[in-house]
């Protein structure tokens, strides 16, 4: 296997952001800048702290760490062999549709979504696909889950 082979087969999987602790920026309205929302973040396996911030995501005064970006995790830009899974769309309940003969537009009416395993709700709504109102969460876009696949 050459080395550029090698690279390109880097195994991720989702990890804790370290800048939000997890929950997303939930509870203050706005999305976290780190992991945008998700509150996990794809890092290469096996897992490394960020030797910079020791793995707290902050820079001091409210800032990143510039090293990994505020995640606490040395990151991989290449994320190609991430183990996915279907998992069951949380804004149509895993039945396809939206009411009224419409597909679930978070799923295109599949049902489920493929997700990045291990799989980890979204920390912005909680893993209930909705904003409020009807509308889709901004962050998984309705499916209920960090790190979902979509087309």
């Amino acid at each position: 296997m050459s080395i550029l082979e090698e690279f390109s087969a880097v195994n991720c999987a989702p990890e804790t952001c370290a800048y939000c602790h997890g929950n997303g920026g939930a509870g203050s309205g706005f999305a976290c800048s780190a992991c945008r929302g998700q509150g996990s973040v794809l890092v290469a396996q096996p897992a490394k702290k960020c030797a910079f911030c020791h793995g707290n995501g902050g820079a001091g005064s409210g800032s990143h760490c510039p090293a990994c970006k505020g995640t606490g995790w040395a990151l991989s830009e290449n994320c190609s062999a991430v183990n996915r899974a279907p998992e069951t769309c949380a804004y149509c309940h895993g039945n396809g549709g939206a009411g009224s003969g419409f597909a679930c537009s978070a799923c295109g009416g599949q049902g489920s979504v493929l997700v990045a395993q291990p799989a980890k709700k979204c920390a912005f709504c909680l893993g209930n696909g909705g904003a409020g109102s009807g509308s889709h969460c901004p962050v998984c876009k309705g499916t209920g889950w960090a790190h979902a696949i979509q087309d």
